[in-house]
């Protein structure tokens, strides 16, 4: 009898810790900008999975695309950003970005972030 209720606590505890853990949403994820549409940050098919960044995202913005992402009258945050070499992000009036891990612009030397006017917080370090 002892080896049944042990067993039954035992299942039970991991089947509420596995749905705690993924409905929680705090894992961290990375997508890639691939810049396929147009501009827009807010466009899904400009992203690597089709899903934009929030908080837990750690971003990617990628080299060689047809767009680069402009942030204008958005208010954004994810959890990282790397722009690597030769991509670049702008931002335009209205444009509202927190970084709440590191920013890091060009992975060697020659990443572009274009902030003419808006709002860039980074929480992290700005790695340059």
């Amino acid at each position: 009898m002892k080896n049944k209720f042990y067993h039954f606590k035992f299942k039970k505890t991991l089947i509420f810790f596995l749905v705690l853990f993924f409905a929680s949403g705090t894992y961290a994820q990375t997508r890639s900008w691939l810049g396929i549409a147009d501009n827009n940050w807010k466009t899904n098919s400009n992203w690597s999975d089709s899903i934009i960044p929030d908080k837990n995202t750690d971003v990617i913005i990628e080299t060689a695309c047809s767009f680069y992402p402009v942030l204008d009258n958005t208010e954004d945050t994810c959890k990282s950003i790397t722009i690597k070499d030769d991509a670049v992000l702008n931002m335009v009036l209205g444009g509202n970005l927190t970084v709440i891990g590191d920013f890091i612009i060009g992975e060697g030397s020659s990443g572009i972030y274009n902030g003419d006017c808006g709002q860039l917080k980074v929480l992290g370090n700005l790695i340059l």
